[in-house]
């Protein structure tokens, strides 16, 4: 453990001078003290909660995963939410927006509602809740995308893969989180509206992040932004603006 609090302070010191950050500008973004954050750069404390990592990765502009690189912080509650990978894995894998792929056990309702509640519950850092109730949305809102309401569940898988591609992301599995965000493209290109699109865009930025391609997260990402920026010209439309992040 010594060494991986040293490896973590010593890249969280680099991110901080990269981004040109004092002690006490990236202490104060991530919520926690100075003090604190010298003895962490310093390998000369704890930091186990997921909560404070995410925060400081936050702060940094980067994903957990970035700062502790192929490994997780090992505590119970990311040990479970990382053996929900291979649900989530076949729940991508065996699903199409294509073709039936078995009927929903939920309403769109239901659905929705669930969708929401995961984004808001990855964003609280709550992974094994997320990781085990990923795979069966995924799962559900397929299915119900080929379906009468086809619209809805379009715009709750937008959402459901973007928290999909964010989750497996900060656990380290980035590969599988570009094949995330890549699906919420699809159902945001079938939908035709900008934030949709933009929403998607904005996880596969990410995700590439992750796997270190900067300048086509760049580009991708740039691209999102243009979508929804306010177009004030005579005549100019905007999306519906219905997505919530």
């Amino acid at each position: 453990m010594d060494n991986d609090l040293a490896n973590l302070g010593q890249e969280i010191r680099r991110l901080r001078k990269r981004r040109n950050m004092t002690l006490d500008a990236l202490a104060g973004q991530a919520g926690i003290t100075k003090g604190y954050l010298s003895k962490i750069e310093n390998g000369n404390t704890n930091l186990e909660r997921r909560k404070t990592i995410k925060a400081i990765a936050d702060a940094l502009r980067v994903s957990i995963a970035d700062l502790t690189g192929d490994h997780f912080i090992a505590d119970r509650a990311n040990s479970d939410a990382h053996a929900a990978i291979p649900d989530i894995r076949i729940a991508l894998m065996a699903t199409t927006l294509d073709l039936p792929t078995g009927k929903p056990s939920r309403t769109i309702d239901e659905l929705s509602l669930e969708t929401q509640r995961l984004a808001e519950a990855r964003i609280n850092c709550q992974d094994s809740l997320v990781g085990h109730a990923l795979a069966p949305l995924l799962t559900d809102l397929h299915a119900t995308a080929i379906s009468d309401n086809r619209l809805p569940a379009l715009q709750s898988l937008v959402q459901a893969t973007n928290s999909t591609a964010h989750f497996l992301k900060n656990l380290g599995a980035v590969d599988l989180a570009w094949v995330a965000a890549e699906r919420g493209l699809q159902a945001a290109q079938i939908l035709e509206d900008p934030v949709y699109l933009a929403a998607a865009d904005y996880a596969r930025a990410q995700a590439l992040i992750g796997l270190g391609a900067y300048d086509r997260a760049d580009t991708i990402a740039r691209g999102a932004v243009s979508m929804v920026t306010p177009d004030c010209s005579p005549g100019s439309a905007g999306g519906s603006g219905k997505y919530s992040t």
